[in-house]
């Protein structure tokens, strides 16, 4: 992550981290809650990871371009398979007519569970980095 991280106070008096990058414009995260070691501890070796953890799961397509990370969009197709009390994504894919074309190959495949087509990857997918 190449973007400067400075500790501050908003007008109402909480904790955040100002996250600024040399190409775009600023942002803060309110610490309390979403960033707990800095906001124990202040600024640390672990404090770019955990402004990215937060960010990964929660920022917006801006938040991501600042610190590295490619935007999410509706361009990204997830095959997400139901089944036996679990959800899981199992594929994904840039094209709907693609994802479209491999959702009939994994209903054909396996009868005993529900296949749908989304736009978002579950949990499980994200934290493996793969999204």
């Amino acid at each position: 992550m190449k973007s400067k991280i400075t500790i501050g106070r908003d007008k109402n008096g909480n904790r955040i981290a100002r996250i600024k990058n040399a190409t775009g414009r600023a942002f803060a995260i309110q610490t309390n809650g979403n960033l707990p070691t800095t906001h124990r501890d202040g600024i640390t070796d672990a404090t770019g990871a955990e402004v990215a953890a937060h960010i990964i799961q929660y920022g917006t397509a801006k938040q991501r371009a600042a610190i590295g990370l490619r935007p999410l969009s509706a361009s990204r197709y997830y095959i997400q398979r139901k089944g036996g009390g679990y959800l899981e994504t199992v594929d994904e894919f840039e094209s709907g007519q693609d994802a479209r074309a491999m959702l009939a190959e994994y209903i054909m495949s396996d009868p005993s569970a529900v296949y749908r087509i989304s736009t978002r990857p579950c949990k499980a997918w994200m934290e493996r980095g793969q999204a």
